[in-house]
C-alpha cells in the first residue's frame, strides 16, 4: 500500500472532507488560485555595455524572456567556466492569504507500475482522507530572501499568468509505504521582499522545510511582459535601486 500527502488551496466552503475523489480535489483547487507571475532574473555581464533600452530596441530583451545577453557575449575559452547569468526562473502563484484555506489529504492505493498518469503522486488511488483544514492566516510565517543579495547589476523579466493548478505536494518527500504522519506545526507560509515592494509578498508554502510544488494544469500568459533593470548595493543608501523599466509586447517593441 502506497501513501501520499497532498495539499489543496481553496476557500473554506470549497474544501472537501473525507470520502472524496481525486476529481473533487482537482475541482476544489481550481477555486483557490487563478493567477500568478512568471519571473526570471539575469546577471548583467561586466563586459557588456548595453542599456536595457538598447537591449529592448535591438530585440534582444523580448517577450520570450530568453537570455538577452546570449547573442552579445562570446563563448568562454576552453577550460574557463562560464558564469551562470540566469539566477531565477520561477512561477509565483498569487495567494490571497486572507481568504484561502489549506486542506491536507492522505491518498492511499497501489503504486503505478506503468508510466504515471498526468497527476501526482503516482498512485492508483483507492481512498482519500482529510488530515487537516486550516486558514492560511493561522499558519506560521517565515521570511525568505527572493531577490539577489550579491552586489551587481541585474535584469528582471516578469509576465502575469492566468493559472489553473493541481493539488500540491512537498518535493522529495510526499509518497511512501508508511502511513502519513502529519503535523500542522511543520507548515510555513513564506514571505519575501520582492524588488522595491514596501511590504512582504507571499511566495509559497513549505512543509517540513520542503517546498510545496503545485503542478500546473493551465498557464495562460498575458501578451505583454515587463523588463526591469536594477542594481544591488549593500553599502548604498538603498540596497535595491531600479534603473529603468520597459513593457514589451510579442512583436518585440516597447
Amino acid at each position: 500500500m502506497e501513501h501520499a500527502l497532498v495539499f489543496v488551496l481553496a476557500p473554506q466552503d470549497s474544501l472537501p472532507g473525507d470520502e472524496v475523489t481525486w476529481d473533487d480535489l482537482l475541482a476544489a483547487q481550481l477555486q483557490g488560485v487563478g493567477s500568478g507571475s512568471a519571473l526570471r532574473m539575469f546577471r548583467v555581464p561586466a563586459d557588456v555595455d548595453h542599456s536595457l533600452e538598447a537591449l529592448v530596441g535591438s530585440g534582444h530583451a523580448n517577450a520570450s524572456g530568453d537570455d538577452p545577453f546570449l547573442p552579445l557575449v562570446p563563448a568562454p575559452e576552453p577550460g574557463v567556466s562560464e558564469q551562470r547569468r540566469l539566477i531565477c526562473d520561477a512561477l509565483i502563484p498569487h495567494l490571497d492569504t486572507t481568504a484561502l484555506w489549506l486542506g491536507a489529504y492522505e491518498l492511499r492505493g497501489s503504486a503505478w507500475t506503468d508510466p504515471s498518469p498526468e497527476q501526482s503522486p503516482r498512485i492508483e488511488i483507492e481512498e482519500i482522507s482529510c488530515l487537516d483544514q486550516v486558514s492560511l492566516g493561522e499558519i506560521a510565517h517565515e521570511t525568505c530572501w527572493f531577490y539577489p543579495t550579491e552586489n551587481g547589476d541585474y535584469l528582471c523579466w516578469e509576465n502575469q499568468r492566468k493559472l489553473e493548478l493541481k493539488p500540491g505536494y512537498p518535493v522529495e518527500a510526499h509518497q511512501g509505504q508508511q502511513p502519513i504522519v502529519y503535523d500542522r506545526g511543520d507548515m510555513r507560509l513564506l514571505w519575501s521582499l520582492m524588488a522595491n515592494d514596501q511590504e512582504l509578498t507571499c511566495v509559497g508554502l513549505t512543509y517540513q522545510r520542503r517546498r510545496i510544488e503545485w503542478p500546473i494544469a493551465l498557464a495562460e500568459p498575458e501578451r505583454s511582459v515587463t523588463w526591469t533593470s536594477f542594481s544591488v548595493d549593500d553599502m548604498g543608501e538603498e540596497s535595491y535601486r531600479e534603473r529603468s523599466s520597459f513593457t514589451v509586447c510579442p512583436e518585440g517593441k516597447p
